[in-house]
């Protein structure tokens, strides 16, 4: 049987979602996000991964989305947002599948360019997750930077690292650690606002200025309070922060 290999994008996925008749929330699993966007999802939990797949003929094909999937366990041993069982099963794009491709029977591999698998058997992680639209029983990752953040040892300490968009949303010690790249950040924007030449603003502000996040290392039992700082109505903006 022969086999065609095809590289899945995020305008193929949002087209399955389309297809399948759901709404599309930013082709659903591989945005980018701040942990304010973040803290929107409807589970966050503490968990470890408990099975894998990694071989594309691991993958199951779900009709209704027109595409293969690779289903992932997570043992849950806490959730910091809402509630549900204690193994979750996880969807990530891609895997093998069978068609007919002109009339032939084919083995049809498909690879999406952003590989959202879980890390290896055993792993923790803090999730952020959402319902896998009109399937029950089935979840998917918000984002890639915060989906699945690994549990790291610190000096002894768990910790994972938060991403703000935000910076009066660290805590104090983070915008210390920050005040460097703000400083920067904010002599860039004024550079970028201003046009020098003629003395007058500009019309707009560079488009990488404003995905510029602030990393802030959070042990675990400090979690649900860095996550309620993410998830807390936005800051009135400084003078000095406007663009």
């Amino acid at each position: 049987m022969p086999t065609i290999r095809k590289l899945v994008g995020l305008a193929a996925i949002t087209g399955a979602f389309v297809a399948a008749g759901h709404e599309v929330v930013e082709a659903a699993v591989i945005r980018q996000s701040s942990i304010e966007e973040a803290s929107n999802a409807e589970l966050i939990v503490l968990a470890v991964v408990s099975e894998t797949r990694r071989q594309p003929s691991d993958a199951i094909y779900i009709s209704a989305l027109r595409a293969p999937f690779y289903a992932e366990k997570v043992r849950v041993s806490r959730y910091l947002k809402g509630s549900g069982p204690e193994d979750l099963v996880v969807l990530s794009e891609g895997g093998q599948f069978e068609a007919m491709v002109n009339g032939t029977p084919t083995v049809v591999v498909q690879e999406s360019d952003l590989d959202t698998r879980l890390p290896a058997v055993g792993t923790k992680l803090v999730m952020f997750l959402d319902p896998m639209p009109g399937l029950a029983g089935y979840h998917r990752l918000t984002s890639i930077s915060h989906g699945a953040l690994e549990v790291l040892d610190v000096n002894g300490v768990p910790t994972v690292t938060l991403l703000f968009a935000d910076f009066e949303r660290l805590s104090p010690e983070a915008r210390v650690a920050n005040q460097p790249m703000k400083d920067a950040l904010d002599r860039e924007r004024a550079r970028s606002t201003f046009d020098s030449t003629r003395g007058t603003p500009r019309k707009q502000t560079s488009p990488g200025l404003a995905a510029v996040v602030f990393p802030e290392t959070v042990r675990l039992d400090g979690l649900p309070e860095a996550i309620g700082r993410a998830a807390a109505a936005p800051s009135v903006p400084r003078r000095h922060d406007s663009p």
